[in-house]
C-alpha cells in the first residue's frame, strides 16, 4: 500500500469552424480552430507507505486558437493563385509541486554538500504564449501544355513569452534561473521568485517548383522549399528553463513519377539534399539531465525507389528501398558531450520494404484477402547526440 493515491486525469476537446463562400472567380475559404487539453497528476514519489520522497503533483493546462483567412482563384486559365492569412496563439500553463523530506533529512537526497535536491516543500508554475502571425501566397502557372512552375512564400512572425514563479519552504533553496546556470542554497523563507523572458523572430519560407510531363504517364519535377521548426523555451532537472532556437532547412529534390503498362506497374525515383541548420536534438548532459539544444549543421542527403506491380485482377506486388545519409557536418556543441560518430541517431543508410498483397470475392457478402510484408532496416544510433555513457551498446540493429 501507499500513504498517498496516485490519481492521473486528462481532457480534451476542441471545435473548428470552416466555411466557404464562392464567386464568380474566387472563393474564399475561412478556418477556425479551438483546442484544450488538461492534465492532474498525482504521485506518491517514493511508491512506498513511508513519507520518504512524499508528494509529486502536476497540472497542466494549454488552450490554442487557431484563424486562417484563404482566397483561391476558380476561373479557367494557365494561372492558378492561393492568398491567405493566418493566425495563432497558444497557452500553456505547468504547475508542480514537490514535498519530501523534513529539512533535518533533507541531505539524503543531495545534489551536493548540503544542498537537497527535493525541499521540503517546492512549488513552480510556469506559463509559455506562443503567438504566430503568417501571410502566404502561392501561383500555379501553365508554361505549356507540358511545363508548370509553381512558386510560393510564407511570412511568419512569432513570439514567446515566459514566466516562471517559484516558492520552498525548506532551510536549503534551490534557485531558479534562466540560462544554463545552475542553483544554489538560500536561506528558508524565501518570497515567491517571479522570473520573465521573451523571444521573437521572422521567417521567411519560399518554394519553387518546376515540373515537366512529356506523357501522360510521365511526369518529372525539380523543386527546392525552405522550411523551420519553432524554438521555445524547456524546463530542465536543474530547476532551470532554457531557450532553445528555431531550427531550418533547405530541401531540394529532383524526381520522376512514372506509369507503364496500362497503368499496371508504377516506378517512382527521386532524390533529395538536405541543408538543416541549428537542428533540435534532445541531449543528455551530466548536469541537467535530458535537455533541447540546437546542434551543428545536418546534411541529410539520399535516394528513394518505389515500385508497384499488379500481376493479375487479385495479385498486387510492391516495394521500396531508400538510401540515406544524413550527418552533423561539424563537431556537436553539447555540454559534457565527447562526440564518437556524427552520424545522426535513428537514421539508417538502407531500408527497404517488400509486400504481396492478394484479393479474392467469395461471394456477395465475403471477401478474403491476405497481404505479407517485409522491412528491413540498417544499424542506427540510438542516442541523439551520439555521447559516451552507454559502453559500446551505442548501435542496434
Amino acid at each position: 500500500s501507499e500513504d498517498i493515491e496516485s490519481i492521473q486525469d486528462q481532457k480534451g476537446h476542441g471545435i473548428s469552424l470552416s466555411m466557404n463562400y464562392d464567386l464568380e472567380t474566387v472563393e474564399l475559404v475561412s478556418i477556425s480552430g479551438y483546442r484544450r487539453y488538461t492534465s492532474a497528476i498525482t504521485e506518491n514519489r517514493d511508491k512506498s507507505a513511508y513519507p520518504i520522497l512524499d508528494t509529486f503533483a502536476q497540472d497542466y493546462k494549454t488552450n490554442s486558437y487557431s484563424q486562417e483567412l484563404r482566397i483561391n482563384s476558380t476561373s479557367d486559365g494557365p494561372l492558378g493563385w492561393t492568398l491567405g492569412l493566418f493566425g495563432f496563439k497558444d497557452t500553456r500553463e505547468l504547475g508542480m509541486l514537490t514535498t519530501a523530506l523534513p529539512p533535518a533529512r533533507a541531505g539524503v537526497f543531495a545534489a551536493g554538500p548540503g544542498l537537497p535536491i527535493f525541499a521540503t516543500e517546492l512549488q513552480e508554475t510556469t506559463k509559455i504564449t506562443s503567438t504566430s502571425y503568417a501571410v502566404f501566397g502561392q501561383g500555379i502557372y501553365e508554361i505549356s501544355e507540358k511545363l508548370t512552375f509553381t512558386v510560393g512564400a510564407r511570412y511568419s512572425w512569432e513570439s514567446r513569452d515566459i514566466e516562471l514563479t517559484s516558492s520552498c519552504d525548506s532551510y536549503n533553496c534551490p534557485v531558479f534561473v534562466f540560462g544554463p546556470g545552475g542553483f544554489s542554497g538560500i536561506p528558508s523563507g524565501l518570497p515567491p521568485q517571479l522570473q520573465a523572458d521573451s523571444s521573437s523572430e521572422e521567417i521567411f519560407t519560399p518554394l519553387m517548383t518546376l515540373s515537366y510531363k512529356p506523357s501522360a504517364d510521365i511526369l518529372t519535377y525539380i523543386t527546392a522549399t525552405r522550411g523551420y521548426k519553432s524554438g521555445g523555451y524547456a524546463p530542465v532537472f536543474t530547476f532551470s528553463v532554457r531557450p532553445f532556437e528555431s531550427e531550418s532547412l533547405w530541401n531540394y529534390e529532383v524526381g520522376a513519377k512514372t506509369s507503364w503498362l496500362d497503368n499496371r506497374l508504377t516506378v517512382n525515383l527521386s532524390a533529395f539534399y538536405m541543408d538543416w541548420r541549428d537542428i533540435q536534438i534532445n541531449s543528455f548532459t551530466n548536469t541537467a539531465g535530458f535537455v533541447i539544444q540546437n546542434a551543428a549543421k545536418v546534411i541529410n542527403q539520399g535516394i528513394e525507389l518505389e515500385v508497384s506491380a499488379t500481376l493479375t485482377d487479385n495479385l498486387q506486388i510492391g516495394g521500396s528501398y531508400g538510401y540515406l545519409d544524413s550527418h552533423y557536418d561539424t563537431t556537436i556543441d553539447v555540454d559534457t558531450s565527447l562526440v564518437l560518430d556524427n552520424t545522426r541517431a535513428f537514421t539508417p543508410k538502407h531500408s527497404v520494404n517488400l509486400h504481396i498483397d492478394y484479393f479474392q470475392s467469395l461471394n456477395s457478402e465475403w471477401d478474403v484477402r491476405a497481404r505479407m510484408d517485409y522491412n528491413y532496416k540498417g544499424n542506427i544510433l540510438y542516442r541523439a547526440d551520439n555521447v559516451t555513457g552507454l559502453g559500446d551498446n551505442r548501435q542496434i540493429s
